[in-house]
């Protein structure tokens, strides 16, 4: 039995070691392109700045690099937040609940999201497949459209397995309560 961390719970596999570091290096992998797609959207606004106020020019393309940045930025810490259990939700009363329901809460709260990321990977494979049917490019860089909203269904999916994730999590916790 291999045990990982995950949302700040050991969770068990039955599988060996290489599995267990290989989610480990995707889950690094992950904060890290998160890392460095903000740190050149920083660089690149920084410097834009810098050299508009300073020399009256500019990077050439630049605005055209940051869209698709921050794009990728939003989903990846979208992603990361749902890892995290970051994102932003009313406790008010299911702070004050027993465990138990509590869990019954966050199940019920997680099986929604699940379907509401269904709809959005639907409708987000919909829009890039339509982006690369019209076979657009950006303007500066002669990128397809496509490859950059690639992102859309993809974080869509990482989302929606985290929540998965932690609807099986709170579960388990409500089967280990009744049999203790």
């Amino acid at each position: 039995m291999v045990k990982y961390e995950w949302n700040n719970q050991m969770v068990k596999l039955n599988n060996s070691n290489s599995k267990i570091s290989f989610i480990n290096i995707l889950l690094k992998a992950e904060e890290l392109l998160l890392a460095f797609f903000l740190i050149i959207m920083i660089l690149l606004v920084v410097s834009q700045v810098f050299l508009r106020y300073l020399f009256n020019t500019g990077i050439p393309g630049s605005d055209t690099i940051v869209r698709p940045l921050v794009l990728w930025i939003g989903f990846l810490g979208a992603g990361i937040a749902t890892r995290e259990d970051g994102h932003i939700k009313i406790e008010a009363i299911s702070r004050n609940l027993p465990s138990t329901i509590k869990n019954i809460v966050e199940i019920i709260v997680n099986i929604f999201s699940i379907i509401i990321c269904f709809f959005l990977i639907y409708a987000s494979i919909s829009f890039v497949t339509i982006e690369y049917e019209g076979g657009n490019n950006l303007p500066f860089l002669e990128v397809p459209v496509w490859i950059i909203q690639i992102i859309l269904p993809i974080g869509f999916f990482i989302i929606c397995l985290r929540f998965i994730i932690k609807t099986f999590t709170s579960f388990t916790k409500i089967i280990k309560r009744r049999n203790s």
